[in-house]
């Protein structure tokens, strides 16, 4: 089978990497990759269709698409507003058609690089059935990648607090009205990767089908009990060389309008277990947020794989203060590493986490709880090595990169066939 994966981007560490590795893997279908931007995966890059072109594409499209939200749209969020070109739909068709594949799937079209009307000419493309992974909510929103819990989305999006004037409100309502009818008619399938943004979806468009396929980590977070129990030797010898003191981990720390991310629930929780004189290390990943405590904070903007599970090894704890996740590829990989994870119980934390043994869901979005289930559980992992190893490996068997692979598999099929 020769499938076409499409996002803006993509890098090692995505699930849709890791999706279309396995597909090559085991599976033996041919893989092509469609991206606006240069990935740094060696895999990726090497099977990329016209890179030049498409990342041409990708730029004019950002830039276009930067401009009029610079006019119509608040800034703190990620939006796209939606701008296209007949000549782009026409280079696009191009492209797919010298690829001819049998499945085309999409992972991400943000800004605008591809539109819900490129969606809807894709979905009609001659002997192929396209597939929409909903990472982000682009595609039933008049905009919002994480629309939170506004209800506007109900309403067409008339009165979107995300607009800037009078003007942004008419192009975002008219943006949600079109994305309506073109997903009406569309022949798309379209996959959820947890339960949440499925019941979002049938909330918003009750005439659309979609159904739950979970992410992957892929195989270098499939470790077996030998190698846990190695990666709990490692934890123990770096806790012991910092005094026994716990080490928190965030990962995609990120400051926005509406706090998503929840920068002000780290720095919340920062000054509670200040006040609690709580010791404590903390690593984050992202953006840098100014934490005032006596004890060791490290910074990374970003981390290799590798790196990456270096620092879930030696965390005793990983937070994701998120208000909202359509999954959550740090709460999977921190897990299958042996590291719990506090979390929000509303959206994709709820699908991986069990409750009480692999991390904690708090109640959304009760701050209060979730700092004290933090200081709480500090020393859970070091406590509890056998229960965390267990849950480890029953969740890496769970989202095991070969078993969702075949969930997409008998999708591609039954897709195919209709």
């Amino acid at each position: 089978m020769k499938i076409l994966h499409i996002s803006y981007s993509l890098n090692e560490q995505s699930a849709a990497y890791r999706l279309a590795e396995e597909q090559v893997i085991s599976q033996g279908h041919k893989i092509y990759f469609m991206l606006a931007r240069k990935s740094t995966s060696s895999f990726i890059e090497s099977r990329r269709i016209s890179p030049f072109l498409t990342s041409f594409i990708g730029f004019t499209s950002h830039l276009f698409d930067h401009l009029l939200r610079k006019c119509l749209v608040r800034s703190g969020e990620v939006f796209s507003v939606g701008i296209n070109f007949p000549l782009k739909k026409w280079i696009f068709s191009r492209l797919v058609y010298k690829t001819n594949p049998d499945i085309i799937h999409i992972h991400w079209g943000g800004y605008s690089f591809i539109t819900p009307s490129l969606l809807a000419k894709l979905s009609v493309f001659k002997d192929s059935r396209l597939i929409v992974t909903t990472h982000d909510y682009y595609y039933f929103t008049g905009g919002c990648h994480i629309p939170m819990d506004c209800p506007e989305h109900s309403n067409n999006c008339q009165s979107c607090p995300m607009a800037k004037n009078l003007i942004g409100k008419k192009w975002i309502s008219k943006n949600r009205n079109r994305i309506n009818k073109l997903l009406l008619h569309s022949k798309t399938s379209f996959v959820t990767p947890s339960s949440f943004p499925n019941n979002y979806l049938k909330r918003s468009f009750k005439y659309i089908k979609s159904e739950i396929i979970a992410n992957t980590v892929g195989n270098y977070y499939l470790l077996d009990r030998l190698s846990l129990k190695q990666v709990f030797i490692d934890f123990k010898q770096y806790r012991s060389f910092n005094n026994n003191i716990p080490t928190i981990v965030v990962v995609g720390v990120k400051k926005s309008l509406h706090e998503n991310k929840g920068a002000d629930i780290i720095l919340e929780l920062v000054k509670r277990m200040n006040e609690n004189k709580t010791s404590f290390n903390i690593i984050t990943v992202g953006e840098f947020l100014q934490l005032n405590f006596i004890g060791t904070h490290l910074h990374f903007m970003n981390r290799s794989v590798n790196e990456m599970m270096q620092l879930y090894t030696i965390a005793d704890i990983c937070i994701v203060p998120s208000r909202f996740e359509t999954f959550s590829q740090v709460i999977l990989e921190s897990i299958q590493l042996g590291t719990p994870v506090v979390a929000f119980d509303l959206t994709g934390p709820k699908d991986i986490i069990n409750d009480g043994i692999s991390g904690f869901l708090v109640p959304s979005f009760k701050i209060d709880k979730f700092c004290n289930t933090v200081i709480e559980k500090l020393n859970y992992k070091f406590l509890n090595e056998d229960l965390m190893i267990e849950a480890a490996l029953n969740t890496s068997d769970k989202f095991s990169p070969i078993k969702i692979a075949l969930k997409y598999q008998e999708l591609y099929l039954n897709s195919i066939h209709k």
